[in-house]
């Protein structure tokens, strides 16, 4: 009989010496997923119509510009699902494309892109997005905080509630990369 529970022991010991490594192991196998890939779910979640190429390629894009411009990919992502959703053809009277870029305010950053990409349409999210990432940066450079320039870039500056840039900040917590 001794043996027995000697062998229950080491069975007991084993699986509790074990569990952690697996759920380490589970833990690695998420941390392993990449940014890109995360980006892309994320876009691809919130308009399911696009293809997963264009959603690996506006998430590419979006990385991209977050490190050129040292910005956080997460408030990239939540001001394009915020601007657009994801819909690269949004527009409204003012904005265009991913990022709702303002043409009569930002033409200079415009022609700079066009001339760097070689593309000419505002509705191209290599283009959009670039420009929608050096705005915010600007925006970040002359502002008191994060808020401050999501309120800039959206041009509610004077909105004493801050609900553009508290619906940014809000979604931008639900990314994870």
């Amino acid at each position: 009989m001794p043996n027995y529970f000697k062998f229950v022991f080491t069975l007991f010991l084993l699986t509790a010496t074990l569990l952690p490594v697996r759920s380490s192991a589970d833990s690695l196998a998420a941390s392993l997923r990449s940014p890109l890939q995360s980006a892309s779910s994320y876009i691809k979640r919130h308009n399911p119509v696009l293809t997963d190429q264009d959603a690996q390629t506006f998430a590419a894009y979006v990385l991209e510009y977050a490190q050129e411009f040292d910005l956080d990919p997460r408030l990239l992502l939540a001001i394009m699902k915020v601007e657009s959703r994801f819909d690269p053809d949004a527009s409204n009277s003012h904005g265009r494309g991913l990022m709702q870029v303002v043409p009569r305010w930002h033409l200079a950053k415009i022609k700079h892109a066009r001339k760097r990409f070689n593309v000419h349409s505002l509705f191209e999210p290599q283009l959009n997005l670039f420009v929608g990432a050096w705005i915010f940066r600007e925006n970040m450079n002359v502002s008191k905080s994060v808020r401050e320039a999501l309120l800039r870039y959206n041009g509610t500056l004077a909105d004493p509630r801050s609900t553009y840039a508290n619906l940014v900040l809000r979604e931008s917590r639900t990314i994870q990369l």
